[in-house]
């Protein structure tokens, strides 16, 4: 035999005669409190420990939407001084956008 069937044929010995497996749970019911113990323990250290923001969520969405907008314009000024071969700045005019409105419909 194995060193391997040994531990097998030893705890199904065990398992037959119930003595140590009745030890285990006692064992593992005992744990349980402990662990719900340290769990509480564990929430209530994190709560303590939280952080406040520096930076409130809807001054971020701020921000967020502020980059968005700032970088929408940015890339009509690139793209329409590059590729459009125009004065940057005419894509911010009224008339600019009319013609290219024109132009689309057919008019």
């Amino acid at each position: 035999m194995t060193r391997k069937d040994d531990t097998m044929n030893i705890s199904a010995m065990e398992d037959y005669h119930g003595e140590e497996k009745d030890t285990n749970e006692h064992a593992k019911t005992e744990k349980q409190p402990e662990k719900k113990q340290s769990r509480l323990a564990r929430l209530l250290a994190k709560r303590e420990s939280q952080n406040v923001r520096l930076v409130p969520i809807w001054a971020r969405l701020v921000i967020v939407l502020l980059l968005f907008l700032f970088s929408i314009i940015a890339g009509l000024l690139v793209g329409y001084a590059l590729i459009g071969e125009g004065s940057s700045f005419n894509i911010l005019k009224w008339e600019t956008w009319q013609s290219m409105m024109d132009f689309i419909q057919g008019n």
